[in-house]
């Protein structure tokens, strides 16, 4: 399935899978939407899977938030295929 990014205000839908190849697409778009003050919400409950680099890459995007004085909260992360991944990475 392709990678499908939907807006609503500020929160972020995004369904398909999350790999090395389409990661910094998503990666691009929320930075555009990140900015100092302003609250994004990233859904990832319709994620299909996720390998080790778009983790690495939904991790950096948490502290790019950080840097910008903005909040981005990441929704989803109990789906079964989300959790696994980010426990090896370390980034749950």
């Amino acid at each position: 399935m392709a990678l499908q990014i939907t807006q609503i205000r500020d929160m972020f839908v995004v369904m398909g899978e999350l790999n090395s190849t389409n990661i910094e697409i998503l990666n691009r778009h929320m930075k555009r939407h990140i900015r100092s003050g302003y609250p994004v919400t990233l859904n990832l409950e319709r994620i299909k899977g996720m390998d080790a680099i778009a983790t690495k890459v939904i991790q950096q995007m948490v502290e790019w938030a950080m840097y910008k004085n903005s909040r981005l909260s990441v929704q989803g992360l109990g789906t079964e295929q989300i959790m696994p991944m980010l426990n090896r990475a370390k980034t749950a």
